[in-house]
């Protein structure tokens, strides 16, 4: 018996050590591959719900006063050199601003100052800066509405140039929004074109989500009408 005893091997200290490191490198990678798809599942739920946010917000934009809008937008075409396109943000829900009236219009009466662009300012807080689970959702990101002339090709020549040259002027446009516009610069023959009534009667609007942290910025595109079109 004693003999037996004596006869039976044991693991080694190198061995012990070793199945230990081998142990630790299969749970370190099942730890990290845990990481990365929790990581992955809650990107894609916040890129769901800023989808979601961005397309209320659209179809928000969408209903506005027409003339209200294209009046701010031809007014700041107007009076500022390198604005082609503006952007609206949650600070415009209570904002009044000055507003160009149509052109027929006597000259010494053509603008309209103190003009409130949206239609109900608790309205537009709550769109442009929703509260999801308890919290402002613009603590994590940027929401901003930029408008601008329907498909119209001096716009987008005029903006791709300021952006190719970098200019100062067009500095607040996310780069996503940037990219957009010298695509469809590039690719103006394309795009869509209505019929002259139509298209004069028609304002180009983007909605961007940028968020703080450093993910890809969720963008949509849309078209606000006037109200004898829609």
């Amino acid at each position: 018996m004693k003999k037996l005893f004596n006869e039976q091997n044991g693991f080694t200290l190198l061995e012990v050590l070793l199945s230990l490191t081998i142990l630790s490198v299969v749970v370190i990678g099942l730890m990290s591959f845990f990481h990365n798809s929790y990581n992955y599942v809650n990107e894609n739920e916040d890129k769901a719900i800023a989808t979601q946010i961005a397309r209320n917000v659209m179809n928000y934009a969408e209903k506005q006063n027409y003339n209200k809008f294209e009046g701010y937008l031809s007014y700041e075409v107007d009076t500022n050199e390198n604005v082609h396109i503006i952007p609206l943000d949650k600070s415009f829900c209570d904002k009044k601003v000055t507003i160009n009236k149509n052109s027929s219009s006597p000259a010494n009466d053509s603008t309209v100052d103190d003009i409130l662009l949206f239609d109900n300012a608790d309205r537009c807080q709550s769109i442009l800066n929703p509260v999801i689970n308890n919290q402002s959702y613009s603590d994590n990101t940027a929401i901003t509405i930029y408008l601008m002339k329907y498909n119209d090709q001096e716009t987008l020549s005029a903006l791709s140039s300021l952006i190719n040259d970098d200019h100062p002027g067009i500095s607040h446009l996310p780069s996503s929004l940037k990219d957009l516009i010298i695509g469809d610069e590039a690719n103006y023959n394309n795009l869509l074109q209505p019929n002259e009534f139509i298209h004069e009667h028609l304002l180009r609007i983007f909605v961007v989500l940028e968020w703080k942290e450093n993910r890809d910025d969720v963008i949509i595109q849309g078209v606000m009408s006037h109200e004898t079109i829609r």
